[in-house]
Parts: structure tokens; C-alpha cells; sequence
């Protein structure tokens, strides 16, 4: 979390480690309890969320391991669930560009508050 000047102020982590092997109902149920507790932190706390954009390209010049991984990661289906959640509950949800804000959060955060 941050305040509106762009300062951290807290984070949690919110670990959901059956995603990776969790069946398709499952793993859609799974999505949608984890879009439910970012809605409600973001509403405690009345503020909105930000998310990446991501788009991966289709490559198929890939091994079959990342292949594996790549099928069965289902962030398009977390994102349409959070999108929609958000809009039920009247949370901003903007989308950002993915290009620098890992290393943003590497430069400004990390080091500063030992994560």
C-alpha cells in the first residue's frame, strides 16, 4: 500500500500455493476468493488498485517445461475476476505498463525496508 504521494506505507503477501496444481473448477474458485480479498483489503482501507498489464507473446520456440508452466498460468482469468469484483464494489482499478515497476519497487523499496 501506498499513500497519494507515492510513499510505501505496508505490504502483505496473499499466497494462494494450490493455484499451481489445483484442477480447472478448483483453481477458478481458488481466483475468485483471492480477487474477494484484495477487494476487501482495498475497500477497508478505501483505496484502489493498481495492476500490470501483462501480455506474453506466443511463442513456440519454447522448451516444454515453460511451456507447462506458461498453460497452466491463469493470470488473465485472476485479472478479468479482479476486474470485475472491483467494478461491483465501485473500486478503481488501474492498469499500468509493466516496463519499469519491478525495478522501480527494487530501487525505492527493497533496500529501504529490508524485503
Amino acid at each position: 500500500m501506498i499513500d497519494n504521494k507515492g510513499n510505501y506505507k505496508w505490504h502483505t503477501y496473499l499466497k494462494q500455493s494450490e493455484l499451481l496444481y489445483a484442477r480447472g473448477n478448483r483453481r477458478e474458485n481458488l481466483c475468485g476468493e483471492l480477487a474477494k480479498q484484495i477487494v476487501l483489503i482495498a475497500k477497508t482501507y478505501g483505496c484502489g488498485i493498481a495492476i500490470e498489464d501483462l501480455k506474453f507473446k506466443n511463442d513456440k520456440d519454447v522448451g516444454s517445461k515453460f511451456a507447462r508452466i506458461k498453460h497452466g498460468f491463469i493470470y488473465s482469468k485472476l485479472l478479468t475476476m479482479l476486474e470485475s469484483a472491483c467494478i461491483r464494489e465501485g473500486i478503481e482499478i488501474i492498469k499500468v505498463k509493466p516496463q519499469f515497476t519491478s525495478k522501480i519497487g527494487l530501487y525505492k523499496y527493497c533496500h529501504q525496508y529490508g524485503m
